[in-house]
């Protein structure tokens, strides 16, 4: 038994390299299942500004989609969900990333009671209302 474990010893580093290295890995990957937007901020959202013409962002429970034209766009991993109720609804900061873990913070105040299933103006650009689009206007 002595001869075995002498013979497997330079390997014990290896193997301990092996299982740091993988729990490394698991931990930087793993996925909080509990972030995920509510149902009422799920959906195609558009505006009518001139100056946001053509562009969309889509909330998904894990994931924002951010476009310029259906053909343009970018999909990215939500990663946190901050919410602070206020009396017309709430606010809402999503945190998210690219594919090179680049993080970025979304920031929009819901209004339920606006729009068609409600509204989102997005912060720093109040004049700017964002509607959901509905189902039948998606040409599907």
């Amino acid at each position: 038994m002595k001869e075995i474990l002498e013979k497997i010893k330079p390997y014990w580093s290896v193997l301990a390299g092996v299982i740091l290295l993988t729990s490394f890995i698991a931990t930087a990957f793993q996925t909080d299942e509990t972030v995920s937007l509510p149902k009422k901020l799920i959906g195609e959202w558009t505006t009518t500004f001139p100056k946001y013409a053509n562009r969309f962002f889509v909330l998904e429970k894990r994931l924002i989609t951010i476009g310029t034209a259906k053909d343009d766009f970018e999909v990215f991993l939500i990663s946190g969900v901050q919410m602070n109720q206020g009396s017309r609804g709430g606010s809402y900061t999503l945190t998210y990333s690219d594919t090179q873990g680049i993080k970025y913070e979304f920031t929009f105040h819901y209004f339920p009671d606006e729009g068609n299933g409600g509204a989102i103006r997005i912060k720093n650009r109040n004049e700017t209302v964002w509607v959901r689009k509905k189902p039948e206007d998606s040409g599907s």
